[in-house]
C-alpha cells in the first residue's frame, strides 16, 4: 500500500537525467570517488574542532549545532545556537560529567530535545528536554535499557521519538511520553536496521528516516527489485516512510532508483518542513556531478508541489542538512576547500541565497566553547 501523495511526485526526466549521469562517471575509477561517509567522517582527523549535526528553529532564525572538540583527544560533544540576524553566539551548558549531543526543537521553539550521555562517550543514554531562554534543563528521562539517539517532538503531543538500540541489537524507534515517563515500540528490532539516521515527521502519525541495511528480508527484497542486484549495497542510504501501526515503504522509489547506481551515491540526507510540506535533500548536482579531479559535487535541492529543484551552485562536499518548520531556512554544512572540514551554511528557500555563516571560525576562536 502506497501512502506518499501526489505532491511527492518526481519528473521523469530528472530520473532520465541522472541515469545518463552514472554513465558518465562510470568511466571513472572507483578510488578516484571517495565515499561521501569516509569524507565527513575523516574531518575529525584534520581539525580541533568539528560541526556535526544542524538543527534550525521552527521560524529559521536560529540554529542548533552540535560541536566535536577534539583539542584533548578524547569524545568531547558539546551544544550551541547561533542567531543568524544578530550572529550571537551561546553554548549551552553540559550539565556536571554529562555531555549532550543531537538537538531538535519542539514546533513552537520553546523546548530543545536532546541526547545525553557520560562525559567522553559517544554513546547517549538519556533524553534531555532545555528551555532555550533559559538553557537550562527542563526534563531529563532514562529510557533503560536503551541506548537513545535523534530526539525529535512529536506534532500535537509531548511525546519525543528517538532512534534505540542496544549494542549487537537492529536500532529501532520508540516513542517516548514525556508527560508520563512511559514508551513503546514505533519500529522494533524485528523490522529494525543497524543504523537509522534523523527521523523527519510528515505527520502526527507519520514519519520518514534514512536508514541502512533493513533486518526484514522483505524489506531488503523491496530495495532489491528496486534497485537492481547490481546496484543495492547495505550500505546505501535509503529513505523510508513509516505509518504508525503499519510497516515501513520506502520512500519516493523513483527518486531513490534515479539516484542511485554504480558510482551514484544515493541521497545522503533527506528533511521534512512542517507536515512534509517541502523536501530538502542533498544529491549530485545535475549538470556537473564531479569536478576536474573526480570528486562528487553535491547540491541542495527542494521538492515541493511534485518539482524537484535545485537549490544550490556550490559544487562542494556537503553534509549535514535540516530545514525549519516553516520549510523557508536550511541549515547545512559545506565544505568549499575540500578539506574534509565543513562549516555552517543557511539557504533561504525564498530568494534562493546562500550564506556562509563562518561558524568553525568563531567557534575555534571562542575560549568558552572548548570542553578541556
Amino acid at each position: 500500500m502506497t501512502h506518499a501523495p501526489s505532491r511527492y511526485s518526481i519528473r521523469a526526466d530528472i530520473g532520465t537525467r541522472l541515469q545518463n549521469i552514472a554513465t558518465r562517471l562510470i568511466v571513472l575509477t572507483v578510488f578516484a570517488c571517495a565515499a561521501y561517509a569516509g569524507d565527513v567522517a575523516s574531518a575529525k582527523s584534520d581539525a580541533m574542532l568539528v560541526l556535526e549535526v544542524f538543527a534550525p528553529s521552527p521560524d529559521g532564525r536560529v540554529v542548533a549545532f552540535q560541536y566535536h572538540d577534539l583539542s584533548a583527544g578524547q569524545n568531547d560533544l558539546g551544544l550551541g545556537f547561533l542567531d543568524l540576524q544578530s550572529g550571537k553566539l551561546t553554548r549551552i551548558p553540559n550539565p556536571p560529567g554529562k555531555q549532550l549531543s543531537e538537538p531538535s526543537f519542539s514546533r513552537d521553539g520553546k523546548r530543545l530535545a536532546a541526547a545525553m550521555g557520560n562525559l567522553h562517550s559517544l554513546a547517549a543514554t538519556q533524553i534531555t528536554i532545555i528551555d532555550p531562554a533559559t538553557l537550562k534543563t527542563v526534563t531529563t528521562v532514562n529510557p533503560n535499557p536503551w541506548e537513545v539517539a535523534y530526539p525529535v517532538f512529536q506534532p500535537g503531543s509531548d511525546n519525543v521519538l528517538f532512534v534505540a538500540t542496544n549494542p549487537g541489537v537492529p536500532k529501532q524507534l520508540r516513542l517516548l511520553d514525556l508527560a508520563n515517563n512511559d514508551e513503546h515500540s514505533i519500529l522494533d528490532p524485528a523490522e529494525g536496521f543497524y543504523t537509522i539516521f534523523q527521523p523527519s515527521f510528515v505527520g502526527p502519525d507519520d514519519v520518514l528516516f534514512q536508514a541502512m541495511s533493513p533486518r526484514d528480508l522483505a524489506l531488503k527484497q523491496s530495495a532489491v527489485d528496486l534497485l537492481g542486484k547490481d546496484r543495492y549495497d547495505p550500505a546505501l542510504r535509503i529513505t523510508y516512510r513509516l505509518h504508525f501501526g503499519e510497516r515501513p515503504e520506502i520512500f519516493l522509489p523513483e527518486l531513490t532508483r534515479s539516484r542511485t547506481g554504480p558510482l551514484l551515491p544515493g541521497i545522503p540526507y533527506l528533511t521534512a518542513s512542517r507536515d512534509g510540506e517541502t523536501i530538502a535533500f542533498i544529491g549530485l548536482s545535475i549538470a556537473d556531478p564531479y569536478n576536474e579531479h573526480h570528486q562528487y559535487n553535491y547540491e541542495v535541492f527542494a521538492l515541493r508541489n511534485g518539482q524537484e529543484r535545485q537549490m544550490t551552485n556550490l559544487r562542494s562536499l556537503l553534509a549535514y542538512a535540516h530545514i525549519s518548520f516553516d520549510g523557508m531556512t536550511v541549515a547545512f554544512g559545506s565544505d568549499p576547500t575540500r578539506r574534509k572540514i565543513v562549516d555552517l551554511f543557511v539557504l533561504d528557500m525564498r530568494s534562493g541565497k546562500v550564506t556562509a555563516t563562518g561558524l568553525l571560525n568563531k567557534l575555534q576562536s571562542n575560549p568558552e566553547f572548548r570542553l578541556r
